[in-house]
């Protein structure tokens, strides 16, 4: 299995990738939340959202591959985070990790972030965040990663 940067010919692949991840994760929202799932995004437009992550040149995007077939994929952008009072911050966002199912309980998920990571030191980042769903059971794996809670988002229907 090899990591390698994802280039436009991986697009397609990914985008099935990507819909398996979000259909996964959707399971853990509340079912008041469900609501913005409801209209579904076309294929073409899913296709160009991941294309524009691809390209970012303040982003990295990154293919797991067994054999030459594309089975995870992790990507992770850099911001600077403006406080209001404190100094401006560059860090890192874990904004999407994924495996295929078949391929869970292998470690993989860690190399893909291993790889992130590496790019993020040498991009100077001194943290990074991630944004996980409460009741998304891979908190465990961030907290064995090292990750602490550090701030709780509220949400009420009105």
């Amino acid at each position: 299995m090899k990591i390698v940067t994802a280039t436009k010919k991986d697009l397609d692949v990914i985008v099935d990738l990507m819909i398996q991840f979000k259909e996964y994760l959707s399971k853990f929202e509340p079912k008041d939340m469900l609501c913005f799932r409801e209209v579904e995004k076309s294929h073409p437009k899913i296709r160009k959202s991941v294309l524009k992550e691809i390209m970012n040149p303040n982003g990295r995007f990154l293919v797991l591959k067994n054999d030459n077939e594309i089975i995870g994929f992790v990507y992770g952008s850099i911001e600077v985070y403006n406080h209001l009072v404190f100094k401006p911050l560059k860090r890192g966002v874990l904004q999407h990790l994924w495996v295929d199912k078949n391929y869970w309980g292998r470690g993989l998920s860690s190399k893909l972030k291993n790889h992130l990571f590496k790019w993020f030191k040498m991009k100077k980042c001194k943290y990074v965040v991630l944004y996980v769903l409460d009741r998304n059971p891979s908190h465990k794996i961030y907290k064995k990663w090292g990750f602490e809670n550090l701030i709780e988002t509220m949400v009420k229907k009105l």
